[in-house]
């Protein structure tokens, strides 16, 4: 039993990531529904620490500063990975999320939070919360582009973030089958009732390609469709 998977992230599936899905029978499609493109913008010289919320704004900070010594956090391997691979230093262990973020990150007087302008409030507003200045630096910005619709009968699309998923229901009805990366993108598919029928326990891709190909190689077994 095969399948088209659409990934609806900005940036293409690592080649790694393509091969994998591949041997379990998964074809890999890229289905981006916005492109970014960096912004000018100034880190406080007074913040304490800062907390990095994306693969793009890991290549910003790495691009721009590529001395910073400040404390750095972060959300997700991958970004962490290009921070460390560039030079920087990471606090710990990657957080899963936002959410998880706020748990971990020690309550400086001042963070930096670099992101985009359609970044989530919940880190912003958590740290608030908890007594910290924070900075908002946006970084980078996204933008609609024109896309095609899946043409397949039966596929599924994996919804990367809470604006991919008002991105393709702005066009789009619900499609056959649907993956999530976390909780938040979950809560934007709960809002339009749109059942998700994959989610990996953590939002990075080694944890989904290999609970993704255990899940779908159990589909096969039970002969389901999605």
């Amino acid at each position: 039993m095969s399948l088209a998977l659409y990934f609806t992230q900005i940036d293409p599936p690592a080649s790694e990531t393509v091969h994998r899905l591949r041997t379990a029978g998964v074809s890999s499609i890229h289905l981006p529904m916005r492109r970014w493109t960096h912004l000018d913008a100034e880190i406080p010289q007074d913040a304490d620490c800062l907390a990095v919320t994306s693969k793009i704004s890991a290549r910003w900070l790495a691009t721009r500063h590529p001395h910073e010594n400040r404390r750095i956090y972060c959300v997700g391997a991958s970004t962490a990975e290009i921070l460390r691979t560039a030079g920087l230093h990471v606090q710990g262990r990657p957080a899963r999320n936002a959410e998880t973020l706020l748990q971990e990150i020690e309550p400086y007087p001042h963070i930096a939070v670099i992101g985009s302008k359609l970044m989530l409030p919940t880190l912003s507003e958590g740290l608030e919360k908890n007594g910290v200045h924070v900075t908002q630096v946006w970084v980078y910005q996204t933008e609609p582009i024109t896309w095609q619709a899946p043409t397949q009968t039966h596929y599924m699309v994996y919804f990367q973030s809470p604006s991919s998923v008002s991105d393709y229901s702005a066009k789009q009805n619900q499609p056959p089958a649907i993956a999530a990366i976390g909780p938040s993108t979950k809560k934007a598919l709960d809002a339009l009732e749109w059942k998700v029928d994959f989610m990996p326990s953590r939002p990075e891709t080694p944890v989904f390609v290999r609970e993704f190909t255990a899940w779908w190689a159990q589909k096969g077994e039970t002969d389901e469709t999605v």
